[in-house]
C-alpha cells in the first residue's frame, strides 16, 4: 500500500525548476511522474525526504536536465540507463540515499 503523501510534500513548480521537499518520509513517485509529464524541459529537480527507492523514469527521461538533487531519500539502485539522455547534467547530488553503487559507465554520455 503506497503512503498518502497529501499535506506532507510540498511541490513547486515554477517555470523549467521543480523543487518538492517531504516533512515525513512518504513515495512522491506517482505524484513526480504527474508533475513531470508536461514538463519535459524541465532543467533543475530537486526531491528531499521521501521515501522514493528508485529514480522514476520519467526523471530519466529529461533531457534538458542541469541539476538534479535527489537528497535525503531512500534510492537503493540507479539504473545503469538513467542518465543515458541526461546529456545536459552539470549536478548530480545522490546524498544521503541507500547507494551501494554506481556502476563505472553510467554517466558515460555526459559532457564534461
Amino acid at each position: 500500500m503506497a503512503n498518502d503523501c497529501e499535506g506532507l510534500c510540498h511541490a513547486n513548480l515554477q517555470r523549467k525548476h521543480l523543487e518538492m521537499f517531504c516533512y515525513s518520509p512518504c513515495d512522491v513517485t506517482q505524484r513526480l511522474i504527474t508533475l513531470l509529464q508536461n514538463n519535459t524541459g524541465l532543467k533543475y529537480l530537486e526531491v528531499q525526504g521521501s521515501s522514493m527507492r528508485e529514480i522514476p523514469k520519467v526523471v530519466c527521461n529529461l533531457c534538458q536536465m542541469e541539476v538534479l538533487i535527489i537528497s535525503n531519500n531512500k534510492i537503493e539502485n540507479l539504473d545503469s540507463e538513467c542518465f543515458q539522455n541526461m546529456t545536459a547534467l552539470r549536478i548530480l547530488d545522490l546524498a544521503s540515499n541507500n547507494i551501494q553503487e554506481i556502476p563505472d559507465y553510467i554517466f558515460d554520455n555526459n559532457q564534461e
